[in-house]
């Protein structure tokens, strides 16, 4: 096993998913620079563990750590795209959600 290879990987995806939360907190802007970043560690990591591990292995670590950040991201963009279309928003008082009325 290489170790290295491993920690290079993690150091990658440690590195992208601070970049991630910053995102987040910046706002859309900072999107497809993320999103872009995700796809490129999701295939390097794929290369570089398929290296060392099998591709069971891989795409394993793939879906448990780097997948759903990418899905999250696709979201974001998804639910910012439908608010960006809206042309009119409905007019003051919204209706008030059943579900917060149980909080009183």
């Amino acid at each position: 096993m290489n170790a290295g290879l491993v920690s290079s990987s993690r150091s990658i995806f440690n590195r992208l998913t601070n970049q991630l939360f910053i995102s987040f907190k910046i706002g859309f802007k900072e999107h497809s620079s993320v999103y872009n970043s995700l796809q490129f560690l999701l295939r390097t990591a794929k290369d570089s563990l398929k290296e060392v591990y099998d591709d069971f292995t891989v795409y394993e670590w793939i879906e448990q750590n780097i997948y759903p950040y990418l899905l999250k991201m696709e979201d974001l963009m998804n639910k910012s795209m439908s608010l960006k279309e809206a042309k009119i928003w409905p007019q003051r008082p919204i209706k008030i959600l059943e579900d917060l009325k149980r909080y009183n």
